[in-house]
């Protein structure tokens, strides 16, 4: 889910509230989600970099 609300805000430019009508959640359930996802990818960022020095 964290995926799919992440590139339908990011990739596909809906506004979160349009997300979650779409998928039948919640807006706080989308923000948490995408916040979520975030998180991830600055996490899998900054260990790739540390990686590289």
């Amino acid at each position: 889910m964290e995926r799919e609300c992440y590139v339908l805000a990011h990739g596909e430019c809906f506004t979160h509230s349009q997300i979650a009508d779409m998928l039948g959640i919640t807006k706080s359930s989308v923000d948490t989600h995408i916040k979520r996802a975030q998180q991830k990818i600055s996490d899998r960022v900054m260990n790739s970099l540390f990686l590289i020095s």
